[in-house]
């Protein structure tokens, strides 16, 4: 009897043919995705008296699915320097999977008296849950607008890329099940 030896990709398979057909399962290990395409939508209030505001967003792409919503807050929000038309912030976003936190700086224009447009960019500066370790950034755009009474409405947009550590949640684990069903 000759016996040839196997190496690389073809002892791989050989190995895993012979582990089902002795009754063992197979997962196999898929590379991690590169980054993948979010938009988030939100709605922001701040009352006129000061009061504690509100943000509601839809998120949808890589690891938010086709669509997940959640609350948000402003952690800090301060003008750049003397600037009256820039400024900076951290806000953080929380869904039924986790948070999100993101450090933000926005430019804005003042197009009427009750009406302004903020252009800008964002980064995660941290993260938990099912987001822990999630890394990425891109841009955001705002309109905000006063009424009569003075408050303010917000309706942003950010849209980027967002890469997870090892793709959790962004990749299917094909699972190979022996004859009893079993894993």
């Amino acid at each position: 009897m000759k016996l040839y030896r196997t190496t690389g990709a073809a002892a791989a398979s050989a190995g895993a043919l012979l582990l089902l057909l002795a009754g063992g399962t197979v997962a196999s290990a898929m590379p991690a995705p590169g980054p993948a395409t979010v938009t988030i939508h939100g709605t922001e209030f701040f009352p006129a008296d000061g009061g504690p505001g509100s943000i509601t967003f839809v998120a949808a792409g890589g690891p938010f699915g086709s669509g997940t919503s959640g609350t948000g807050e402003i952690l800090s929000s301060a003008p750049v320097g003397k600037s009256q038309t820039a400024f900076r912030g951290v806000d953080r976003f929380t869904t039924a999977s986790g948070t999100l936190t993101f450090r933000w700086r926005l430019d804005c224009a003042v197009p009427t008296p009750t009406a302004q447009e903020c252009r800008g960019r964002w980064h995660i500066v941290d993260s938990s849950g099912s987001y822990a370790g999630a890394q990425g950034g891109g841009s955001v755009f705002d309109v905000f607008t006063t009424d009569a009474v003075g408050n303010t409405t917000g309706d942003d947009t950010w849209s980027g890329k967002i890469r997870l550590p090892h793709g959790q949640s962004l990749r299917i684990r094909p699972v190979i099940r022996n004859a009893t069903g079993r894993p």
